[in-house]
């Protein structure tokens, strides 16, 4: 890892946040798999600034979606929505 701090770190299914809780007496990640885990990242500032949400929000939904199976479209959908929703209780001012 550089020494450049960075907030966000995404590979491809891999999200890992900053935990900016801890700044700046230490450097720790956290790694978001799913949109719960998302959403606790959000809500509990883990994860500050509008811009930041947003994107922890849609790379939570997408680090979930790759490891999932849909039976349709439909299905997919519905379950894209849903996961939206609720992230978007994570923190509702922002």
């Amino acid at each position: 890892m550089s020494s450049r701090l960075q907030a966000i770190l995404w590979v491809r299914p891999r999200l890992r946040i900053l935990n900016q809780l801890l700044l700046p007496h230490r450097r720790e990640y956290v790694e978001i798999n799913n949109s719960r885990a998302g959403h606790h990242a959000i809500a509990s500032m883990q994860t500050r600034g509008a811009p930041a949400i947003a994107i922890v929000a849609a790379l939570s939904l997408a680090a979930e979606l790759c490891g999932l199976e849909f039976s349709s479209a439909a299905t997919a959908q519905a379950h894209i929505r849903q996961q939206l929703a609720y992230l978007s209780t994570s923190r509702p001012t922002a």
